[in-house]
């Protein structure tokens, strides 16, 4: 029985982060565009039980009205391209994002400072909710007989 309640339990709380997702990247589709241009690139680190990985972040400029923001949001979410090294992580964000490009930039329309270059729903908010509802349902199910 303990089993179940905890399974239950994760299974509630990986539902609530994937039904999360899910809502914001649904809010996310009626965002208007603006263009906007890659401005830098910095290098961030994890560091977990298998050693050290990186990951680059791209940050962009764009303009609503009359005023300058600064956004480095791909898109909601976890960010799954992690690499071994600096230089790959270096070498895929200057292919994809290169310094300088053009880019369309999706701004929410009650707070210009929150932006994103992805909108819609990602893979893993359905991957999360289609999980996490599994866990709830075998946890129940386990409860109850």
């Amino acid at each position: 029985m303990t089993d179940a309640v905890v399974l239950a339990g994760i299974g509630a709380v990986v539902t609530g982060y994937g039904l999360l997702g899910v809502l914001l990247g649904l809010r996310t589709r009626s965002w208007p565009m603006v263009r906007g241009e890659i401005a830098r690139h910095r290098l961030e680190t994890h560091n977990g039980r298998g050693g050290a990985t990186f990951s680059e972040v791209s940050a962009y400029r764009y303009r609503v009205g009359d005023r300058p923001y600064i956004g480095e949001r791909e898109r909601f979410g976890p960010t799954w391209r992690r690499f071994s090294t600096p230089e790959e992580a270096e070498a895929d964000v200057d292919e994809e994002h290169p310094v300088g490009q053009h880019v369309d930039v999706y701004v929410n329309p009650a707070d210009p400072t929150d932006s994103l270059l992805e909108v819609g729903v990602a893979t893993w908010s359905i991957v999360a909710l289609v999980a996490g509802l599994a866990m709830l349902g075998v946890g129940i199910h386990g409860l109850m007989h």
